[in-house]
């Protein structure tokens, strides 16, 4: 990976302020004769209409849109620890003028905003014959580098390779959510780090969001073609007989890696909004209510 492609700023000051994930990693973890992958995906930073944010390439400040991460003339932390200070700003006015004249202002709901468009920022496929080991200390190394570093969340496919191999990641203190996929019909969350996914879910998803424009390929990225290439032999189709999912491309003596490392960002990008956490809140006005220490605009 080339770090600018990353690159936000300086090395990030500690900052009471911590801002939530803005990576998804979906790895892969082939066997004996199948490739290992890892796909990032990225989300943009959300800018409150109260704040003037200087990007760079732009002669003026920017308000109330999205922004790409590597784009902003500030740290993240910077930039949260101002929004959070602005928006105290704006809550201890109002209370001053409610003292004033005894009348609590009534605030405005923000305008309804479009859900984000995430970035495929990077593809990166092992060769073959990589030991796990050595894989899992590569994804360590990747995830401790900035701006990736307390910023990332990872997804790892753990149906083919079991329980052992992921133990691996925990040994090394590598935080993961392991995903078995199913051919159920429902998401399973056995626990915190373990959650069961079926196959309609992951493809599906992806493919939506590509369809919508949710989901960018960054030009000229290392193994875009194959994972264009991929993603037109991965067809679902209903069986009429059994009523369940198959996948050409899926397990089915095609090399299907790239793609499946993607779907695994995806996902648990879309999955983390649907729990209701505090990086939805940020994103999308439907959880309602703020988050501590992420106040909406």
């Amino acid at each position: 990976m080339e770090s600018h492609i990353f690159r936000i700023g300086k090395d990030q000051p500690a900052s009471s302020v911590r801002p939530p994930p803005l990576y998804f990693l979906g790895l892969d973890l082939g066997q004996r004769a199948d490739y290992s992958a890892i796909s990032i995906i990225q989300e943009p930073v959300w800018v409150p209409p109260y704040l003037d944010t200087w990007v760079k390439g732009e002669p003026l400040p920017i308000a109330g849109c999205y922004v790409a991460p590597n784009r902003l003339m500030e740290t993240l932390p910077a930039f949260y620890q101002r929004r959070a200070e602005q928006a105290k700003r704006n809550r201890d006015g109002q209370e001053r003028e409610r003292l004033r004249t005894g009348v609590r202002s009534v605030e405005q709901p923000s305008a309804p905003r479009e859900r984000p468009v995430l970035d495929l920022r990077y593809l990166h496929r092992w060769p073959l014959g990589t030991s796990y080991p050595a894989i899992v200390a590569d994804v360590g190394r990747l995830m401790a580098r900035d701006p990736l570093r307390n910023m990332c969340r990872l997804a790892i496919d753990a149906t083919g390779v079991g329980v052992a191999i992921t133990d691996l990641f925990k040994q090394a203190k590598i935080a993961h959510t392991a995903i078995s996929i199913t051919g159920g019909n429902t998401v399973n969350a056995t626990s915190g780090q373990s959650v069961s996914v079926p196959k309609r879910d992951l493809a599906m998803l992806t493919q939506a969001l590509l369809q919508s424009d949710r989901l960018r390929l960054a030009a000229r990225m290392p193994l875009l073609d194959t994972l264009k290439a991929e993603l037109q032999s991965f067809e679902v189709k209903i069986s009429a007989v059994s009523g369940h999912d198959t996948y050409e491309a899926w397990r089915s003596g095609q090399h299907d890696d790239i793609v499946l490392a993607t779907c695994l960002a995806v996902w648990l990008r879309e999955w983390t909004n649907e729990r209701g956490s505090a990086f939805m809140y940020r994103y999308d006005d439907r959880g309602g209510g703020n988050a501590p220490g992420y106040p909406l605009d």
